[in-house]
């Protein structure tokens, strides 16, 4: 009858909004389930990639000392030497007058550096 199909479409929409809520709610639980799960993934990536950056400055670093086991031949250039590289006034009571380089790696070794010393001759020139 017309009340009986009715009610049977009532009673079909009704369990239709139902399950839409259902689905609705299972979504928002899927995609929180999702985010928790790739920010665990990026958090644990961004850590490997951390990592991985650290080694690759660590074997770049070892790679640039054994490139230094090499070294055969140093020069450091003062500039205004002719200028720079006199003895020490007489009165100054030093035996010589020096420069340092700055600091280098040289053969697979660190912070070598390198003293420049002027002494004046027996004539008092250098």
């Amino acid at each position: 009858t017309h009340a009986d199909l009715h009610t049977r479409c009532d009673e079909i929409l009704a369990l239709a909004n139902e399950h839409r809520t259902m689905v609705i709610e299972e979504n928002m639980d899927i995609r929180n389930w999702a985010n928790s799960a790739l920010s665990a993934y990026r958090s644990a990536t961004d850590r490997h990639l951390a990592n991985i950056d650290e080694e690759a400055r660590r074997m770049n670093d070892q790679i640039l000392r054994t490139q230094g086991f090499a070294t055969r031949r140093m020069e450091w250039s003062l500039k205004n030497a002719a200028t720079l590289c006199r003895p020490p006034a007489p009165d100054s009571g030093k035996p010589y007058s020096n420069w340092f380089s700055p600091k280098f790696h040289a053969g697979g070794a660190e912070d070598f550096q390198l003293e420049f010393r002027v002494y004046p001759n027996s004539n008092g020139v250098a």
